[in-house]
């Protein structure tokens, strides 16, 4: 009997007393299936939503139904997910300036090749990737692959590619204390089809596997000397997993949400083909009318036609779509979504002209908080990553770094909800005279760059508008000024 055994048995001890309960389970085919159809929704591939059509809707499935689109989730990452689209300001430590006892400052040109080696992976892209996944599916597992001379693949997972035994139950959350984990990652792709394999890690070993074979995944060997699993998490905030458990919960409502409104949008074009005028034929007593002398029948505004037969009628039926309860199902579903996310419902349609000045402070107010939470996630997730991204560059030789010593200070460009440009610059404005913010301040949040960078912008932004005032062009932006006078024509007369 291993230690898993003993601790399966221990549990099944303690049941006995009838005070706790044996064994709780998840449904994790369900809970993968979810989680599986959920990213694909981000990623913009509905094709599920026939399987969905075929259960809902049997009859008018096999009649041809097809399905709709209203990309709900993808909508919803685009506006929560912010931080990385503008990139971000990184600052690696230790360096000269830390004053952490013990740690070995990082050489400039330690620097200059991490800094190198984050471009040429295209981290900010990763962690973006990352971020879109977390709203919809409210975590990732992420893995750090070797990819070549001072570049690394970060790899973020999905809970439907990922298997793991705990190694302490009491610790199951953090998947660096698992007893093994198993990855599902592309192994082959060619023209449209994928292979894939398993990339297995326990706290000594890292691996390939495809079928009894185990190929190393750093160096040349299984053995590894991270010291436990050289994996991540990141969780949405305040989506801990349940106790015994490492999967977050998925978010039902954001999936929900997304298969009602398309289902009812399906629903509404499948009516909308049958909602135009529809002519029925009933014979008279003599008969004499056939379906191939109906089909035959010309017909067009100044065209008379006599149906044989005595006593033929024609009728003309008219079904009627109920459109308008369809639209109104549709948007109360978007809008009590969002509300109940703390977004505005505006943030799903373009047409929000009409949103007046307090609903705006109280959206900018929503969205900031959770941006503010979305920023502690990620400062906690980046100081991980640069840790196993340093291990990852030392194993293979692409840089040696300590990277148990190593952590990230990071700063993301100001994000801004649409607002009125005059009474946004207004605001600024009165902040600059009181001192609590100032120009350069400003373009250092809005652009993501550092302050001597934002000092040069600042003054040569100030130099060219000086310059270009001089010539007397107008640049205070007031449309009611009255247009300065030319002065009048000198008329000469052509006999002089």
């Amino acid at each position: 009997m291993d230690w898993y055994e003993q601790e399966i048995a221990d549990i099944k001890q303690l049941a006995k007393g009838g005070h706790y309960e044996e064994v709780t389970a998840r449904d994790m085919d369900a809970f993968r299936e979810n989680s599986k159809q959920l990213e694909q929704f981000l990623d913009g591939d509905f094709s599920s939503m026939d399987d969905e059509l075929r259960e809902q809707f049997p009859n008018a499935h096999r009649d041809g139904m097809t399905y709709s689109v209203i990309p709900v989730v993808p909508r919803y990452a685009h506006e929560m997910a912010t931080l990385y689209p503008n990139g971000a300001r990184r600052l690696f430590t230790p360096n000269q300036n830390t004053r952490r006892q013990g740690a070995t400052p990082l050489t400039a040109e330690q620097v200059r090749k991490l800094r190198e080696v984050y471009r040429s992976s295209d981290i900010d892209g990763v962690m973006h990737k990352a971020h879109r996944r977390c709203t919809a599916l409210n975590m990732q597992t992420l893995a750090v692959f070797p990819a070549g001379p001072r570049k690394v693949l970060v790899l973020p997972v999905s809970q439907h590619d990922v298997q793991y035994r705990a190694g302490n139950p009491l610790t199951v959350a953090d998947i660096a204390t698992h007893a093994i984990v198993s990855v599902r990652v592309p192994r082959r792709s060619e023209d449209g089809e994928v292979w894939w394999t398993e990339a297995v890690f326990t706290a000594t070993e890292a691996y390939f596997k495809r079928g009894a074979e185990q190929f190393p995944i750093y160096g040349d060997s299984i053995k590894h000397d991270f010291g436990e699993v050289p994996l991540m998490t990141i969780r949405a905030p305040g989506m801990a997993p349940p106790s015994g458990h490492y999967f977050s919960e998925l978010p039902e409502d954001i999936l929900r949400t997304q298969v009602s409104v398309n289902l009812a949008d399906s629903d509404l074009g499948w009516g909308l083909k049958f909602s135009w005028p529809q002519t029925f034929i009933q014979p008279g007593t003599e008969g004499g009318i056939t379906q191939e002398l109906v089909d035959n029948m010309p017909t067009g505004p100044s065209i008379s036609s006599a149906l044989p037969g005595a006593g033929s009628t024609a009728t003309v039926l008219n079904k009627t779509a109920p459109v308008d309860a369809y639209k109104n199902f549709i948007e109360t579903t978007i809008r009590n979504f969002a509300i109940m996310r703390d977004m505005s419902p505006d943030a799903f349609s373009k047409a929000n002209a009409a949103k007046n000045a307090v609903s705006r402070a109280f959206d900018k107010v929503d969205r900031q908080d959770a941006r503010n939470a979305w920023k502690l996630v990620f400062k906690r997730a980046e100081n991980d990553l640069v840790r196993l991204v340093g291990w990852v560059c030392s194993k293979e030789g692409i840089l040696d770094l300590p990277h148990e010593e190593l952590r990230v200070s990071i700063e993301w460009p100001e994000w801004e909800v649409p607002t009125d440009p005059l009474h946004a610059a207004q605001a600024r404005a009165l902040d600059y005279q009181s001192g609590v913010d100032s120009p350069v301040r400003y373009v250092m949040r809005r652009f993501g760059v550092g302050m001597t960078e934002a000092m040069e912008m600042v003054r040569r932004n100030l130099d060219e508008t000086r310059q270009f005032t001089a010539t007397g062009a107008d640049v205070s932006g007031n449309m009611n000024r009255a247009p300065e006078q030319a002065p009048p024509l000198e008329v000469r007369d052509e006999r002089e």
